[in-house]
């Protein structure tokens, strides 16, 4: 919308003191009216800065929190890890306890004893050979009944699958509470992003209606001059009067003066005086 024109300045030294007193009368209402104006858009304006204020520290605190959480989650990480590296090592360990408990040895017999059985099965042999191999199957499998396991070795893998799975049921289950704490992270930095923007658009608010309340007061002070000058004006109406007056007068008595003078030549004419034209031929001492 375009500016509205500014009303011409008014030219109070052409008004009689009544039309000053409308004058200064019209402008204190408009000043009452700036003035409760301006007060409104302070009030506004307190109003915009609390609630920014609120939404700043609203901010903080979200922001604490997250990094909170996420402080809470880098550390569950680190137990994730440490829990992982030491399920790591039992499997190692447990690894070594199965090569020398002679699991090994067992299994290279047992493959050989395979391969000789599929050979007789297959092959045709001559009796000589046929019985030279089912005398090593039968030696295999005397040495393979021989083979006993080392009990402490079995208890010590034992305890070792017990603690890698204890391990590794611990990794499950930190990695899960590190996933749900990451998860309300992410929630509470989202969180950030909508209240900053509220702030940003609050802090606006503020400004703009700061901006407002100024050039309303500027108006105020405007007013309050403008007033002044009339009030300027009026006490030199006031003075007017007092030296209209007494120039009046000073022309009247001029009148008067002379009106006796005609009178006092007319008296002594022969004409009869009358008792006011005797009190005035008194009052100028002209008889």
């Amino acid at each position: 919308a375009e500016d509205a024109e500014e009303e011409p300045a008014i030219d109070y030294s052409i008004l009689n003191f009544q039309q000053l007193l409308q004058c200064k009368r019209t402008l204190e209402s408009e000043l009452t009216s700036l003035k409760n104006e301006r007060d409104q858009m302070n009030e506004e304006t307190k109003t915009y800065r609390k609630e920014r204020d609120e939404l700043n520290q609203e901010l903080k605190d979200t922001l604490k929190i997250a990094l909170e959480k996420r402080n809470e989650r880098d550390e569950i990480n680190k137990q994730v890890h440490e829990n992982k590296e030491l399920r790591n090592q039992c499997n190692e360990e447990l690894k070594k306890v199965e090569w020398n408990s002679g699991k090994k040895e067992i299994s290279n017999i047992q493959a050989e004893i395979n391969k000789i059985d599929k050979t007789i099965q297959t092959k045709v042999l001559d009796i000589r050979k046929e019985n030279e191999l089912v005398k090593r199957v039968s030696d295999l499998t005397k040495q393979l009944k021989k083979i006993q396991s080392d009990e402490e070795e079995e208890k010590t893998a034992d305890a070792l699958k017990e603690k890698s799975e204890n391990y590794h049921q611990k990794v499950v289950e930190l990695s899960d509470k590190a996933q749900a704490v990451h998860e309300e992270m992410i929630e509470y930095f989202n969180q950030i992003d909508g209240i900053r923007e509220k702030a940003d658009s609050k802090h606006q608010d503020f400004i703009n209606s700061r901006n407002a309340a100024t050039a309303k007061h500027e108006e105020v002070k405007a007013k309050l001059s403008e007033i002044r000058k009339v009030n300027k004006f009026m006490d030199q109406a006031k003075a007017k009067p007092r030296g209209r007056k007494s120039e009046e007068k000073s022309n009247s008595d001029l009148k008067e003066k002379e009106q006796a003078e005609e009178i006092f030549q007319k008296f002594k004419d022969g004409k009869k005086l009358t008792t006011e034209e005797f009190l005035l031929l008194q009052k100028y001492n002209i008889m």
